[in-house]
């Protein structure tokens, strides 16, 4: 898992490590699971203000447009 952000949103022009009281103050980008394997567990460690997306699709357009930041999977 890497985390990303697009090059234009804030996160971006930051170096280094970012604190989690800075990823707090943007919102995050969280894929959800629809199956009932996940169904009552805590997956995800949300950073203040998150949106869940159901589709990997969807959060990659999102992330691309930069409405958020979150972690993508690494081939």
């Amino acid at each position: 898992m890497l985390f990303v952000a697009s090059p234009m949103h804030p996160l971006a022009s930051l170096k280094g490590p970012i604190p989690a009281r800075v990823l707090a103050q943007h919102r995050q980008l969280v894929l959800t699971d629809r199956s009932e394997l996940s169904q009552g567990k805590r997956l995800w460690r949300f950073f203040g203000e998150h949106l869940r997306l159901a589709d990997l699709g969807a959060k990659h357009a999102f992330l691309r447009a930069g409405l958020g930041w979150g972690g993508m999977p690494v081939a």
